[in-house]
């Protein structure tokens, strides 16, 4: 039997359900979320009428208020993975269309999707996005992000964090997005755990995430098939010390 324990580093409801998941696995594992997510009230934003809702995240569902909108949960959405569609199902949408992706990809299926003077509507925890911005302009499209939560760099456990990494020769670091890699590479300066990385694997979920730890010397660093949390499961099962 493999014996290894896991760093959870993932917001806290996030981190809560990845948990059960690794229970289930029968896995060892700490929780340090590295994100904290508090919710804002958004401005309301006069919009005609909304074509099109995009969801990136579990939380622009989870902190968005826009079924109050009447008939609104008739409008074709768009989410990011699995768990996105399934929170933005059980708020009452139906019409959904999900990617199995990242950002990227989401884009690239939009262009099937998107024709001139859409309204296209994104909760999301940016004021401002400007590669969105410039690809929905491109697109001929009125794009309206709607900031409805932050999303904080804070080590929420530093107790279970500094534990973890000074412990763990047989650790394994899960990070979940590239605003979660700045945050644990902030926490490893600060508490100067640098030389203790060198013994731990890390499991990214992109490109783009891994080459925020450039700077830093793993025992191996693994990047999933897909960007997704099924992914993550899978490549943890094909890991061996």
């Amino acid at each position: 039997m493999r014996k290894f324990e896991i760093l959870i580093t993932r917001p806290k409801l996030d981190s809560i359900e990845t948990a059960e998941m690794f229970k289930k696995n029968k896995w060892i594992y700490s929780i340090s979320p590295l994100l904290e997510i508090k919710k804002v009230e958004f401005r309301e934003v006069n919009i005609p009428k909304i074509d099109l809702i995009i969801f990136t995240s579990k939380n622009a569902v989870r902190f968005s208020k826009i079924l109050k909108i009447k008939g609104i949960e008739n409008t074709k959405v768009v989410t990011i993975g699995l768990g996105t569609k399934n929170l933005a199902k059980n708020i009452g949408f139906s019409d959904i269309i999900n990617i199995d992706g990242d950002q990227s990809k989401m884009l690239e299926s939009l262009k099937k999707i998107l024709s001139k003077d859409m309204n296209v509507l994104h909760p999301t925890w940016q004021s401002s996005n400007a590669h969105l911005k410039s690809f929905f302009l491109f697109m001929k499209c009125n794009y309206y992000p709607i900031k409805c939560y932050r999303s904080i760099k804070k080590n929420v456990c530093p107790e279970n964090f500094v534990k973890f990494m000074r412990s763990n020769n047989n650790g394994i670091i899960t990070l979940f997005s590239s605003r979660t890699a700045q945050s644990f590479c902030n926490e490893i300066m600060k508490y100067k755990l640098i030389n203790f990385c060198k013994s731990k694997i890390v499991i990214v979920l992109s490109e783009a995430i891994g080459q925020e730890l450039k700077n830093m010397e793993f025992l191996k660093i693994y990047k999933t098939k897909k960007p997704n949390f099924q992914s993550m499961i899978e490549t943890i099962n094909l890991i061996k010390f």
